[in-house]
């Protein structure tokens, strides 16, 4: 990307590691996700439906979110309930190259992470991939800190809140993440934004090449000098 910046923001699941790994978390988190709210009244039917249509689909957020609100469930005890899980059974596991890179990204740019996960999640999956010494908590954005999830990625407000929290300007900041529309929307927001393809398969369109994790990571560590 050519330039200096304040922060390198990365996402995690499906950034840092491959998608195919967090589709297996999630599978596990439909188990979770079901005997919670089946033991809160949700009928069978409409569990069901948010499983097969966004949790299986690597979004678990979302029908946390929903259910919760038509429910009447406490949100932030379900989505901990749903992401009480361990990165290491599905594969997320310590990357020498990423720590490698990153420790060098480090040197000229603050790290910092934005999740539409929990902390439970999002602090167990950095250190299993061996990057969480490497990030200040203050700057692990996570579910909590978009009022556990009442607005979440893509939105605009999750990245004028996350810009808030790191009092950043747009400009002087890059974003690595592998969701299509939330690289399009900070792109709106004058964020200089890298589409990710760990995994999964983008048209160019309008994008420009989506890049693997490893060579984003070398590009703004040799350019952010």
């Amino acid at each position: 990307m050519g330039s200096n910046y304040d922060y390198i923001i990365l996402d995690v699941d499906g950034t840092l590691y491959r998608n195919s790994k967090y589709l297996m978390a999630c599978r596990a988190g439909a188990k979770r996700i079901n005997s919670y709210a089946l033991a809160r009244g949700v009928p069978k039917a409409v569990v069901a439906r948010f499983v097969r249509k966004y949790v299986n689909r690597g979004k678990m957020t979302y029908p946390i979110r929903e259910m919760s609100r038509r429910y009447g469930i406490d949100r932030k005890k379900f989505l901990d309930y749903a992401y009480d899980l361990d990165p290491g059974k599905f594969g997320i596991t310590r990357d020498e190259r990423i720590i490698r890179l990153l420790k060098k990204a480090k040197r000229r740019a603050t790290l910092a992470v934005f999740t539409n996960s929990p902390a439970i999640w999002a602090l167990r999956t950095l250190t299993s991939i061996g990057v969480r010494k490497l990030i200040p908590r203050r700057n692990i954005v996570t579910l909590e800190s978009l009022d556990n999830g009442r607005v979440i990625k893509p939105s605009m407000a999750s990245l004028v809140i996350l810009l808030g929290i790191l009092s950043a300007k747009p400009g002087r900041v890059a974003f690595l993440d592998d969701g299509r529309k939330n690289v399009e929307n900070a792109r709106k927001l004058g964020i200089n934004s890298i589409l990710i393809c760990n995994g999964r398969q983008y048209s160019v369109g309008g994008h420009g090449s989506a890049q693997d994790i490893y060579s984003a990571l070398q590009e703004l560590a040799d350019a952010n000098r």
